[in-house]
């Protein structure tokens, strides 16, 4: 194997799981932008309120609830892609203090311990939404709503993120921090 075949960052997946991490960093950057859509929808329905509020004295009655739905919607469809990425807001000093090979075995097991976490808030939010759903239980808004509607982006959110950690465990060279956007 030549030097340019291993460089430092390579994130070259490993050959069992290559389609698999493939597929999966897929579907997470096509809810990172679902997540970008739900934020633009935000912006514009704040830039429609304040035109039709002070302009035309008619504000209305449903946009501040939505805006608040769709938040959910933006914040959790977004953090698979942060820890695709691996650049969350992290303590690392201790990990940098260790030698490389205690390094590579404390980094793997804090990616599976935040895949199981993960993994748990799924299980326990995927059940409240199935109850949710079944009950029927709707928003106190001025408009109600399904309930389900909101909580189903928490379990598959916190799905994406324990598959990308589980990936972050599994293949080390996907675990290095991009220190270029600091």
């Amino acid at each position: 194997m030549s030097n340019e075949e291993t460089e430092v960052g390579d994130s070259r997946p490993l050959p069992i799981t290559g389609p698999a991490i493939k597929l999966l960093d897929g579907v997470t950057k096509l809810a990172f932008y679902l997540s970008a859509a739900t934020l633009a929808a935000i912006v514009s329905l704040y830039c429609m309120e304040i035109v039709l509020r002070y302009f035309f004295l008619s504000p209305t009655v449903w946009s501040r609830d939505t805006v608040t739905y769709l938040l959910c919607g933006t914040i959790l469809l977004a953090a698979p892609e942060v820890a695709r990425t691996n650049s969350h807001v992290a303590i690392t000093i201790a990990v940098e203090m260790c030698g490389p090979i205690v390094r590579q075995r404390v980094e793997t097991l804090l990616a599976l311990i935040a895949a199981v976490v993960a993994a748990g808030v799924c299980w326990v939010t995927a059940g409240e939404t199935l109850r949710l759903f079944s009950s029927g239980i709707l928003t106190l808004g001025t408009v109600p709503v399904p309930k389900w509607w909101m909580s189903i982006f928490i379990p598959i959110g916190f799905f994406l993120i324990s598959l990308q950690y589980l990936s972050l465990a599994i293949d080390e060279s996907r675990r290095g921090h991009d220190r270029t956007q600091i």
